[in-house]
C-alpha cells in the first residue's frame, strides 16, 4: 500500500481493525449510518470510532436503567488509565494499563469475587480472578482494578467483560457483562 501511495493515489482502506488502520492510513473518516461524523488525523479518528461504540476516551458510565447487574449489585462506571493515570482508549505494547470500575452494591453483606476478562477477535485473550471472595458488609460503591503490566498485550483490539459471582455452595452471578468497553494496542 505504501509503493501505491507513494505514486501519488489514494487508496482507500475500509476497516474495523483500528490497529492496523493507525498503522497503515494517516487520515481516518468515521462514519455512522452512512453519514460522515469525523474527517482528520489517525489518533483522532480512531478516538471517534470507539466514542460511537460507547467509550469516551477510556471511561464508560452506566445509567442506572441501562446498568449491566441485578437488584444486588450494578456496574457503574469503568475506566481504562495509562501509568499516570490518564483515561485511553489507545494504548501502545510498551504501556502499563489499569483497569478499575466501580460497582454499587444494593444489598449488604454480599459475598463475591470479580472477574475481568480480555477478549479479542471473540476469544479470550486473559482473565483476572479475585483470589477469594470478599464480603462488602454495606451498600454502596465499591471499586475493583487491575493492572495490565507493558508488553502483556499484544497489537489488536480487545473487548472487556466482567463476571461478578459467588461459588460458595452453588454459583451465583451478581453480574455478567461482555463486551462492556473496547480499546486498541498497538506496536509502535
Amino acid at each position: 500500500m505504501a509503493d501505491v501511495a507513494s505514486q501519488g493515489r489514494t487508496i482507500l482502506f475500509v476497516s474495523h481493525n483500528m490497529a492496523a488502520v493507525g498503522r497503515l492510513c494517516n487520515r481516518g473518516i468515521v462514519l455512522e449510518k452512512g453519514e460522515m461524523v469525523f474527517d482528520g488525523g489517525m489518533d483522532d479518528a480512531i478516538s471517534a470510532y470507539f466514542r460511537l461504540n460507547g467509550d469516551s476516551a477510556g471511561v464508560r458510565t452506566f445509567e442506572d436503567n441501562e446498568a449491566p447487574g441485578g437488584d444486588d449489585l450494578k456496574l457503574v462506571r469503568m475506566s481504562l488509565l495509562t501509568a499516570d493515570g490518564h483515561p485511553t482508549a489507545n494504548a501502545d505494547v510498551s504501556d502499563e494499563l489499569r483497569l478499575s470500575f466501580d460497582y454499587r452494591v444494593l444489598t449488604p453483606g454480599l459475598r463475591f469475587r470479580v472477574q475481568v476478562m480480555f477478549q479479542t477477535q471473540g476469544v479470550v485473550a486473559f482473565s483476572a480472578v479475585e483470589p477469594e471472595e470478599a464480603v462488602r458488609e454495606h451498600a454502596g460503591v465499591y471499586r475493583s482494578s487491575v493492572t495490565i503490566p507493558a508488553h502483556l498485550l499484544s497489537e489488536t483490539e480487545y473487548t472487556i467483560g466482567i463476571s461478578v459471582f459467588s461459588s460458595m455452595g452453588a454459583k451465583q452471578h451478581y453480574l455478567r457483562g461482555n463486551d462492556l468497553m473496547i480499546f486498541q494496542v498497538t506496536d509502535s
